[in-house]
């Protein structure tokens, strides 16, 4: 009696959660992409804002100083802005890390209980195959002692 071919019932969600990993590593991806696009940007304030302070006053007049450190806050604002931005990123991407390795664990373990089904689906043909061999042998060995020598 042969035995079926193995269908894992939950075979849908498995495929479900390996593009749930695919999704959470593209998505880690942007995410760490956009997270070394804002360290440039704070890198870029950063660097004209010491390039601000480093001009200093060179402004001869009044006017012309209040206007250099207008200019110096407003480069303070942008790098203070940036590292802002910079930090959100830096969260979102350890989320996404977070959702990745979820994912991952979710795949994992269904992925197992696909395994030890298929396993136990090998053992189960084995021991059918087991008794079928048996009952030739049996069925031969019935067969020859009923035969007359």
């Amino acid at each position: 009696m042969p035995t079926r071919p193995f269908q894992f019932a939950l075979t849908p969600v498995l495929q479900i959660r390996e593009r749930a990993v695919d999704a959470a590593r593209e998505a880690l991806g942007r995410a760490v992409d956009a997270r070394a696009s804002a360290e440039a940007d704070v890198a870029r304030a950063e660097a004209r804002l010491e390039d601000g302070l480093a001009a200093g006053g060179n402004g001869r007049t009044a006017r012309q100083l209040g206007h250099a450190a207008a200019h110096r806050g407003g480069l303070a604002r942008t790098v203070a802005e940036a590292r802002r931005a910079a930090e959100r990123l830096r969260a979102d991407e350890a989320r996404a890390r977070r959702a990745l390795a979820d994912a991952i664990r979710q795949h994992e373990a269904l992925d197992g209980l696909r395994e030890e089904a298929a396993r136990d689906h090998r053992l189960h043909a084995l021991r059918v195959e087991t008794a079928a061999l048996d009952d030739l042998a049996s069925a031969g060995r019935a067969a020859s002692a009923l035969s007359p020598s």
